[in-house]
């Protein structure tokens, strides 16, 4: 007698099948819980991160045109055919070109501590190029990188001596006398970006 009843007991102590598949449900309810939120975790944490990647793009962008336009010197260049350049203008590409000081020369090599630059947007990207002369000669390039991505319009404005905000640089009445218009007062950017619209820099420049 007290076998049978011991027997009963431990079939009373095991689950239904019932009582498995709900625990298995359940499991699993809470499994796909707890993957939705850690891969909700894991892309808010990829978003943070390529947000930072931009910001920190951005910042070394602006650091580099500030570091250029501040250091522009008045220098006029030759270009590849041997006609005078003037320091700073607006090219027939829509870009920016300038010649800047202080460049570093940390191996003491014989060159001139000026540099050419260029700023221009080839699609959609803000390029900037270096020459590693002044004069050019002819196929030279210059090395080109790119500092912005995602830039839709890049628009300049020159404000010159009389205080008046002009589209172009040299200004357009010197004619022939354009390569020694000297450099304007400053310069003033904007930028059209995909992800943060409309962003406005202006530079000041030291005419002397």
């Amino acid at each position: 007698m007290s076998k049978a009843i011991l027997r009963r007991g431990h079939a009373q102590g095991g689950f239904t099948l019932l009582e498995l598949v709900a625990a298995l449900a359940i499991f699993a309810l809470l499994a796909v819980m707890a993957y939705g939120g850690l891969g909700s975790i894991i892309e808010t944490r990829r978003s943070v991160g390529s947000a930072q990647e931009r910001m920190v793009e951005w910042q070394k962008a602006i650091y580099r045109l500030r570091s250029d336009f501040e250091s522009a010197v008045d220098r006029p260049i030759r270009d590849a055919f041997g006609d005078l350049q003037p320091a700073l203008q607006r090219n027939a590409l829509g870009g920016i070109e300038l010649t800047r000081g202080g460049q570093p020369n940390p191996l003491q090599q014989p060159r001139s501590g000026m540099q050419r630059v260029e700023y221009l947007l080839v699609d959609g990207v803000l390029q900037r190029r270096a020459w590693p002369r002044l004069d050019r000669v002819q196929g030279e390039e210059g090395l080109a990188y790119p500092m912005l991505q995602g830039i839709e319009e890049v628009r300049w404005r020159f404000l010159g001596t009389e205080d008046d905000w002009l589209e172009n640089w040299p200004p357009p009445n010197l004619g022939g006398e354009a390569a020694a218009a000297g450099l304007p007062r400053a310069v003033e950017l904007l930028l059209r970006s995909k992800l943060y619209g409309e962003v406005q820099m202006l530079f000041a420049l030291s005419p002397s």
